[in-house]
C-alpha cells in the first residue's frame, strides 16, 4: 500500500513540475459546469473544491482510510470561520459522494468500515497475541506507520492539487490539511512501547 501511494505522489509530482500551474485555475473553470452541475444541486466554488479533494464519488480515498481505520475528516479545531465552514462543507461532500458510488462500491466501503475488520485493529489484536514476536510486532509498526505516512503524503498533494485549481481556496485547505496531519500523527501505532508498558505494570 505504502509502495502503491508514493507511487501515486511522484505522479503527482512530475505533473507539477512540468505544467504551469497558471494555467489549471483556466482548466477547472473550463471543468466546473461538468462537476457541479452533476449533482442534486448546483455546487458552489468551495463544493466544487471539496468534490475534487474527495476524489469525486469515488471509493478510493475513503477506502484507504477504513481499511487503515483513521478517520477521514477529523474534527478541525480552529478559530477561523472559514476554516470550519469548509470543514463542513467537506464532511458533506462525503455523505453525498456515497449517495452517486455505484451500489457494489458502497458495499465494499461498508464492509471495510465494520468492527474489527481494519488493518489497524488486525495490529492491535496482534499485540495482545503472547505468541507474536518482538519483530513480528516491530514489523507491524513499521509498515502500518509508514502506510499513514504514505496517506498523509498522498494527501498533501491532494492539497496541492486544490491550492493549484483553487488558488483562493489554498490557505484554507492548507489549515485543514495541518489538522489531518496532527491526527495521522496521533494514530501512529506503538506497539513495542504498548508491550513494555505492560510488561512494567505486570512486573510491579
Amino acid at each position: 500500500l505504502s509502495v502503491w501511494l508514493n507511487k501515486f505522489c511522484d505522479y503527482f509530482d512530475a505533473h507539477f513540475e512540468a505544467k504551469d500551474s497558471r494555467t489549471e485555475s483556466v482548466m477547472i473553470r473550463r471543468m466546473e459546469p461538468f462537476i457541479s452541475h452533476g449533482t442534486s444541486h448546483d455546487l458552489t466554488w468551495e463544493e466544487t473544491a471539496c468534490w475534487v479533494y474527495c476524489m469525486g464519488s469515488s471509493v478510493l480515498l475513503a477506502a484507504l482510510h477504513a481499511f487503515l481505520g483513521v478517520k477521514m475528516c477529523p474534527q478541525v479545531e480552529t478559530d477561523s470561520g472559514e476554516v470550519e465552514k469548509m470543514s463542513k462543507i467537506l464532511n458533506r461532500s462525503l455523505d453525498e459522494g456515497r449517495v452517486y458510488m455505484p451500489r457494489p462500491h458502497r458495499e465494499f466501503l461498508e464492509s471495510l468500515e465494520k468492527p474489527g475488520v481494519s488493518v489497524r485493529q488486525y495490529c492491535i489484536r496482534r499485540f495482545g497475541a503472547k505468541s507474536v514476536s518482538v519483530e513480528a510486532l516491530h514489523d507491524l509498526e513499521v509498515s502500518y506507520n509508514d502506510a499513514l505516512n504514505a496517506l498523509v503524503r498522498f494527501l498533501s498533494r491532494r492539497v496541492h492539487l486544490i491550492s493549484r485549481f483553487f488558488p483562493h481556496l489554498a490557505s484554507t485547505f492548507g489549515t485543514i490539511h495541518s489538522q489531518v496531519e496532527a491526527s495521522m500523527r496521533n494514530n501512529r501505532l506503538q506497539l513495542l512501547k504498548m508491550r513494555q508498558r505492560v510488561y512494567r505494570s505486570l512486573q510491579n
